[in-house]
């Protein structure tokens, strides 16, 4: 019940004032809140009770009472700012803190420094959305962010669709629910949730339509049933912008070049989003493969010793799988892959999974193609391969003799 209660609490927080109080301009980048800083929030009212302008960030306007209303977008064109949305839920969750004790644990998660809920799902656990180890705001959602303030068409569409959608599901659930209008002062919440929830889908990322799923049908009690189908039924994704996806095309994913250039040689957000969209900047796989005897042919009978390590510097090996030609070799979960008698059957295409752990955990993989020849060659020993040479050489000569 308590995982119900929290998430409940996230939509019911959601009952704001229908007017939108923002039209002073308001820096860009937004310098993300301190962990747990709530000081820093702006005051949600004035010292008479009325409602202030707290936006920390540009955010779309639109009227929060009915569904279906058109939206302005001009205030974040150029300035679309997820680290803003992220530290806006967290201080709108904090003005009403006193009401829900358990917002105390809930808001610091939300904050820009700290949000990381999209990973894969822990259905026992009170929250059961997880990290994925890329910070949310200020990492994984910035390659969306950058290309939308640099106008991408594309991008464009695909984030003001779903906002549009979920800021409206949310609305009508809260309409049904008769929690619309149950309080006051907090005008930036559903805009900060639909883009943060908007910028989540529009990754197309299974980890993360999972999560979202789910926390529609913890909200069911409200009236936020999920969509038939699930969030990419009704949401439009770019997968190239996920953790999965390979925006630049060179080969390491985006969330690989996050552990290579952030975890590594510790890339600030900037830089981290110029690399993942440099195909010159390609990091370099962690992983050495020894394989013995060397060399990818093999004679028939031998015992061949596949060995993988992470190169120096670059994090440890927590986890091992390995594959022969895309098949899952079953109990093969260690540092080592040994084949004691290798057979014509035994050729093809090894890899091994291997995840590594520096600041999050990251995957990466490595390749050998294995050839065993289809007769053994009597080269034991040294006396094996004199013997060998002499033979060879007696049969040439036999053979000119033949041809004199």
């Amino acid at each position: 019940m308590k995982k119900k209660h929290l998430l409940i609490a996230v939509l019911l927080l959601a009952m704001s004032t229908m007017v939108y109080a923002q039209d002073d301009p308001l820096p860009f980048p937004h310098e993300p809140l301190l962990d747990g800083d709530s000081d820093s929030c702006p005051p949600a009212q004035d010292d008479y009770g009325a409602p202030l302008p707290t936006a920390l960030s540009a955010m779309p306007k639109f009227n929060q009472s009915e569904v279906g209303k058109p939206i302005n977008w001009a205030p974040v064109a150029g300035v679309l700012d997820f680290c803003g949305f992220a530290d806006m839920i967290f201080c709108s969750l904090g003005a009403l803190e006193d009401l829900l004790d358990d917002l105390a644990y809930l808001g610091p998660m939300l904050q820009c420094i700290n949000l990381d809920i999209n990973g894969p799902l822990d259905l026992d656990a009170d929250i059961p959305v997880t990290p994925n180890g890329i910070p949310d705001a200020l990492y994984e959602l910035g390659l969306l962010q950058a290309l939308y303030n640099q106008g991408d068409p594309e991008v464009m569409a695909a984030f003001q669709g779903n906002f549009t959608v979920l800021k409206d599901l949310i609305i009508d659930a809260l309409v049904e629910g008769g929690f619309i209008a149950a309080a006051g002062g907090l005008p930036n919440l559903i805009p900060s949730l639909a883009g943060i929830l908007g910028g989540f889908a529009t990754l197309g990322d299974a980890d993360t339509n999972a999560a979202l799923d789910t926390l529609l049908l913890l909200l069911s009690d409200i009236g936020l049933e999920p969509p038939e189908g699930g969030i990419q039924a009704i949401t439009e994704a770019i997968p190239a912008l996920g953790p999965n996806g390979d925006y630049d095309g060179d080969g390491a994913t985006n969330a690989q070049e996050y552990g290579y250039f952030v975890n590594f040689l510790e890339y600030s957000p900037d830089e981290y989003i110029a690399a993942i969209m440099d195909p010159d900047q390609v990091p370099p796989n962690p992983l050495e493969l020894n394989v013995s005897p060397a060399g990818k042919r093999v004679p028939l009978g031998a015992e061949v010793v596949f060995s993988v390590s992470v190169k120096p510097g670059q994090g440890s090996a927590v986890g091992y799988q390995w594959f022969k030609d895309g098949g899952i070799l079953d109990d093969e979960t260690g540092s080592q892959l040994v084949i004691p008698n290798a057979q014509v059957s035994d050729s093809g295409v090894y890899r091994v999974d291997v995840d590594i752990e520096a600041k999050d955990v990251a995957q990466y993989s490595i390749t050998y193609t294995l050839i065993v020849a289809d007769m053994a060659v009597p080269v034991g020993s040294a006396l094996g391969l004199v013997a060998l040479a002499g033979a060879c050489a007696m049969a040439g000569v036999a053979g000119l003799r033949r041809r004199k």
